[in-house]
């Protein structure tokens, strides 16, 4: 009896890693990077931007809003790039975290000399073991000549939350192991540097 209970357990087991590995493919089928109902698809973040609402009212103007779109898709286009150069592992993404970067950072290119066209982008990521990877450098209009730049630090979930937001994948691997799993926190830093300034420090926001 007790080892037909120790079979019975180990098919039990088989088949729980099964329906797992059936969900990861079905989520992984036709995206580079992976999203779930908690970190919604790329398609949905669009819709959210579309509706002309943020994080700090509505946007005046449709062509303000379509740049903040474009820059959604940007961030977007960098993590899809990262994820195969530099990480090597699978990335999951909060469902509003590019929507507020972006907002965050057209609203802070809004004073500056030639608005966001002035505009260079870093993203980093930082690890729970505080390791930090430079994801990408991205110039918003390559044509205008850069009058500040924007640090983006996007930050690796703790296990501890993981394991609550996502029960059913205790078992993933965590962080940026070769084709592991990273799960991103909803919060983010921005540092703005001012190049037309002399000696102008960095300003950090964090969100």
């Amino acid at each position: 009896m007790a080892g037909l209970e120790k079979v019975l357990g180990k098919f039990r087991e088989l088949y729980k890693r099964k329906l797992i590995a059936q969900t990861i493919e079905g989520v992984l089928e036709n995206r580079e990077v992976i999203e779930t109902d908690y970190c919604k698809n790329a398609e949905d973040l669009m819709a959210m931007l579309e509706d002309e609402r943020n994080s700090y009212g509505v946007f005046e103007h449709q062509t303000e809003l379509k740049q903040c779109v474009e820059l959604a898709h940007k961030l977007y286009a960098s993590l899809h790039q990262a994820r195969v150069n530099t990480l090597e592992c699978e990335i999951l993404i909060p469902s509003q975290m590019l929507r507020k970067i972006s907002q965050d950072v057209m609203r802070m290119c809004a004073n500056e000399p030639y608005g966001w066209r002035g505009c260079v982008l870093y993203l980093t990521l930082e690890e729970n073991n505080l390791k930090k990877t430079e994801l990408a450098r991205i110039e918003l209009d390559p044509t205008t000549v850069a009058t500040f730049e924007l640090s983006i630090t996007i930050h690796e979930e703790p296990k501890f939350h993981i394991r609550k937001i996502l029960p059913n994948f205790r078992q993933m691997r965590i962080g940026c192991s070769r084709w592991g799993t990273l799960v991103l926190s909803q919060g983010f830093t921005i540092a703005k540097h001012k190049l037309y300034i002399h000696n102008s420090k960095w300003e950090t926001y964090s969100h």
